[in-house]
C-alpha cells in the first residue's frame, strides 16, 4: 500500500478562541495568522503538499447582511451559554473583512482556493460543539446545512470534515454524512486524544498529549477506514503540531524528530500521517513556526523520492480508500 502524508488546517480565526477567558489577548495572533496564511500556501506549493484547510462556515460570509441571512433557525441551546457564537453575530461583528479582520475570511478563503493542491473544507457553520449539553443533533444538521449552504453560494462544495475540538458521536456524524460530507478526521485509538465535553477535559490529559508530543508514549500512526456507522471515511489524525518561540528549543527539536520519525515510519509501513495545526498557532513567532514547518515539509519530499509518499487532501485520501474497496 502507498503511504500518503495529509496536512488539515482549523480555520476559523476569532470564531475558534472566542470562548476562552483570554481570548482578547489572542487578538494580535489572530491577524498573525493571517498573515501566515499566504506563507503556508507558498510552503506547501514549493514542495507540492495537499493540504484541507477546514473552514468555519462564518468566515464565507463577505457582509454582515449576507451572514445574517445565512444563519440557521435551529441552533444548539448550550447549557453553557457562553458556547453560542450567536450573540457575538448579532452584536460584536462589523461590517465585512476590511474593518473586522478577526471575523470575515473570503479573500483568504480565495487565495487557498487559487492554490494547486488545496482543499476547502468545513469546520461547521459556527464551530458548532457536538458534545457539550444542549448541542442536538438537530442543530448540528441545521448548522452543516448552513455551511454548505454558504460555501456553495461562493462556488466551493464541501466534503471534508473536521469537527470543533475533534468532538464528535455516532449521531453527529450520520448528520453530517446527510449534509454531504464523505470524510472526517478523527482521533487516535488512546484514551488521552479521546473527545469529551470541556467539563470532562482534564490536565492530566492535556499534560500527556504534550509529552507525547515530544517522546514516544504511544504510536498514533493510523491508516484511514470507513467509519461503520456513519458510512464516511475516518482518517484520523497522527500529530497536531505544535507552535514554537523558537526552533533552537529543546521542545521544538524535540517535536520535530517526533514528527519526522513517525513519517518515516508511515512512508515505510505504507499508512497514512495526518498532521494537523490551527493557521493562528502561526500567528506569533512566524518566521520559527514556518521554519519548522518547512523543514517537516522538506522531509516529505525525501521520503516521497525514496519510498514514493503521497501528498493527499483529506478528500483524495478518502477517494483512494473508497476505490480500493471497489
Amino acid at each position: 500500500m502507498t503511504s500518503s502524508f495529509t496536512i488539515s488546517l482549523d480555520f476559523e480565526l476569532r470564531w475558534g478562541i472566542r470562548d476562552n477567558p483570554n481570548e482578547d489577548a489572542y487578538a494580535d495572533a489572530i491577524l498573525g495568522g493571517r498573515r501566515a496564511i499566504p506563507q503556508m500556501l507558498q510552503a506547501f506549493e514549493d514542495h507540492g503538499v495537499a493540504a484541507t484547510w477546514a473552514t468555519v462556515g462564518f468566515l464565507f460570509a463577505e457582509t454582515r447582511e449576507e451572514l445574517l441571512s445565512q444563519l440557521p433557525a435551529t441552533r444548539p441551546d448550550y447549557a453553557n451559554p457562553h458556547f453560542s457564537p450567536y450573540d457575538d453575530v448579532l452584536n460584536r461583528v462589523g461590517q465585512g473583512e476590511a474593518d473586522d479582520p478577526l471575523h470575515y475570511g473570503l479573500s483568504l478563503i480565495r487565495q487557498i482556493e487559487d492554490t494547486p493542491g488545496q482543499e476547502i473544507g468545513s469546520h461547521s457553520f459556527s464551530h458548532f460543539y457536538c458534545l457539550e449539553e444542549g448541542a442536538t443533533t438537530e442543530a448540528f444538521a441545521a448548522d452543516m446545512a448552513a455551511a454548505q449552504s454558504i460555501a456553495q453560494s461562493k462556488g466551493i462544495t464541501t466534503q471534508s470534515l473536521v469537527l470543533p475540538r475533534n468532538q464528535q458521536s455516532e449521531g453527529h456524524l450520520i448528520a453530517a454524512r446527510q449534509a454531504g460530507i464523505t470524510v472526517f478526521r478523527g482521533t487516535p485509538e488512546v484514551a488521552f486524544y479521546q473527545p469529551r465535553a470541556r467539563a470532562d477535559e482534564r490536565r492530566h490529559w492535556r499534560a500527556l498529549r504534550l509529552l507525547d508530543s515530544a517522546v514516544p508514549l504511544t504510536s498514533t500512526l493510523a491508516t484511514p477506514a470507513h467509519d461503520v456507522t456513519s458510512d464516511l471515511v475516518n482518517t484520523p489524525a497522527s500529530r497536531f503540531l505544535r507552535p514554537l518561540r523558537s526552533t533552537s528549543s529543546l521542545m521544538a527539536k524535540a517535536q520535530r524528530r517526533r514528527i519526522k520519525g513517525e513519517m518515516t515510519r508511515a512512508a515505510r509501513q505504507g499508512k497514512n500521517y495526518h498532521l494537523w495545526w490551527h493557521p493562528h498557532n502561526f500567528g506569533r513567532a512566524t518566521e520559527a513556526n514556518m521554519e519548522n514547518l518547512r523543514a517537516i515539509l522538506r522531509h516529505f519530499v525525501s521520503l516521497r523520492d525514496s519510498h514514493g509518499m503521497q501528498a493527499m487532501t483529506m478528500l483524495d485520501l478518502a477517494q483512494s480508500v473508497s476505490t480500493s474497496k471497489r
